[in-house]
């Protein structure tokens, strides 16, 4: 995402405190794994403490499990097609049109965050250039996404040149038609199956109250 006023993420601190603080957990972990299962329980104790709080805001929503499936369907559709800042302004207007979650319309959209786009970004590109005919690696790629991957601007896309462009979008099409079913799908049935599960426990709440 780039740091101009099209970023998503800073209108969003708390997905970014998410994210950061994931990568940062992990990046700790990872380092202290070797001093003791006691910090390596700690370590894991933390990370699924994150995760749990983004499953909750995953199902938590309070609409038909559809409606909040075709937000995130959304987001996704557009994290995945769009580039850079072009994600939420897209995003959000459809999730309007096509009556999805607005909030999964944004959170969808973080599939390319600030922390998955140096990998996702140049395996698309290279995807997209093995489909054209191209013949770059996927080193090279990332290579010259360097520059891109650093600025994050629109005129640093635009100064890779037609071919590798043209691959980027290719590679983001493909990706999107992937995407797009598997998160629609998924959400519904998480959402579905946290439903089930937390209806199954009321009964036993309420004898247990009695």
């Amino acid at each position: 995402m780039p740091p101009d006023g099209g970023n998503g993420l800073r209108r969003h601190p708390r997905l970014v405190e998410f994210f950061t603080g994931l990568a940062l957990s992990v990046r700790q972990y990872c380092g202290r794994a070797g001093r003791g299962a006691s910090t390596g329980s700690e370590y894991n104790m933390k990370i699924g403490r994150r995760w749990k709080r983004f499953y909750l805001r995953l199902v938590g929503e309070k609409a038909p499990p559809e409606y909040i499936a075709r937000g995130w369907a959304i987001g996704m559709f557009f994290g995945c097609l769009s580039h850079f800042g072009f994600q939420l302004i897209l995003s959000v207007p459809t999730a309007f049109l096509l009556k999805g979650s607005k909030t999964g319309a944004v959170l969808g959209t973080f599939l390319t965050n600030h922390l998955t786009i140096f990998i996702i970004y140049p395996l698309q590109c290279y995807v997209g250039n093995r489909l054209t005919g191209g013949n770059l690696d996927y080193d090279g790629t990332r290579s010259i996404w360097k520059n891109v991957l650093a600025e994050q601007t629109n005129q640093a896309l635009l100064e890779l040149g037609r071919e590798l462009v043209v691959s980027f979008f290719i590679g983001g099409a493909l990706l999107t038609l992937v995407m797009t079913p598997v998160t629609y799908f998924l959400v519904k049935f998480l959402v579905i199956r946290f439903r089930r599960a937390r209806s199954a426990r009321e009964p036993e709440t309420q004898k247990t109250v009695e």
